[in-house]
């Protein structure tokens, strides 16, 4: 009978810490994506400035 309360905390730990795992796991791929699309802003705005240059260069 007294090992019916381990077996119970035993398993909530495990579910908490697969729970807490699951957020960490989240918020790194949240972070991921985002500095994944910082990234493609930035190739962007760095193509468009090279083509604005180049243009600037051919009015001159």
């Amino acid at each position: 009978m007294s090992s019916y309360p381990l077996i119970i905390w035993v398993a909530l730990s495990v579910i908490w810490f697969i729970v807490v795992l699951y957020g960490v796991d989240r918020v790194q791929k949240s972070k991921s994506n985002h500095q994944s699309e910082m990234e493609k802003r930035m190739r962007h705005l760095e193509e468009e400035n090279q083509r604005l240059k180049e243009k600037e260069k051919e009015e001159d």
